[in-house]
């Protein structure tokens, strides 16, 4: 079935596809006669961290995904869930204008300040010095995940995936230190479990063709 594949299948296109089985990093998915592709667990949901693939799909479910890649001399499709669907930040910057208030829910706390979901698929971030310098600060201190806040947009960044928050109007730059260092502390402490992913990957890959 791989000797065509290039006819087949076209990067970029969305096709229907199966559910074959889950792994602890995404989900083998049919997408045609002896062809499975992967879908890595990043590419399963805009609006949802997943931690498990089950906790999204199951085998046998019909899903449309988006075909990202292939690579035909060693037998591999990468898959994407989310990208078969509306892209949430296609339109970010229409949605959240900067200098516009709008509410959220606290979605988490981090070392660089609180993230608040805005809508499904988009976070922007509220950094500790806009926290500091807020004039009650107890009132944010006791806030917990699902509580609603009210925020104003300060810096709306589609490509990087990204949105700054204050919490007054303001007419300086949007300070954007805050998520560089949030992006660079996540790199820096998973530096030996993407290598062990990697090579997790390439192991299911290789007994998924082998028929183990």
């Amino acid at each position: 079935p791989w000797d065509d594949i290039e006819n087949k299948f076209a990067v970029d296109s969305i096709v229907e596809g199966k559910v074959a089985r889950l792994a602890p990093f995404g989900a083998f998915i049919t997408i045609g006669d002896g062809v499975d592709g992967l879908a890595h667990i990043s590419e399963l949901s805009w609006d949802k961290k997943v931690r498990d693939p089950g906790d999204v799909l199951k085998a046998g479910d019909k899903v449309k995904v988006k075909i990202k890649s292939i690579d035909k001399s060693n037998k591999k499709i990468s898959l994407s869930v989310k990208d078969a669907e509306n892209d949430p930040w296609a339109d970010a910057e229409e949605k959240f204008q900067v200098g516009r208030e709008y509410e959220g829910a606290i979605e988490s706390r981090g070392q660089f300040g609180i993230f608040v979901n805005l809508a499904p698929g988009l976070t922007g971030l509220l950094p500790n010095s806009t926290l500091k310098e807020a004039k009650d600060k107890t009132k944010f201190s006791g806030l917990q995940p699902g509580d609603p806040i009210k925020v104003i947009i300060q810096k709306v960044d589609c490509p990087a995936k990204r949105i700054s928050l204050t919490l007054e109007k303001t007419d300086a730059p949007a300070e954007d230190l805050s998520w560089k260092n949030h992006v660079q502390t996540e790199s820096a402490e998973k530096p030996f479990s993407s290598g062990i992913m990697a090579q997790a990957l390439a192991r299911a890959f290789n007994k998924k063709q082998k028929g183990d």
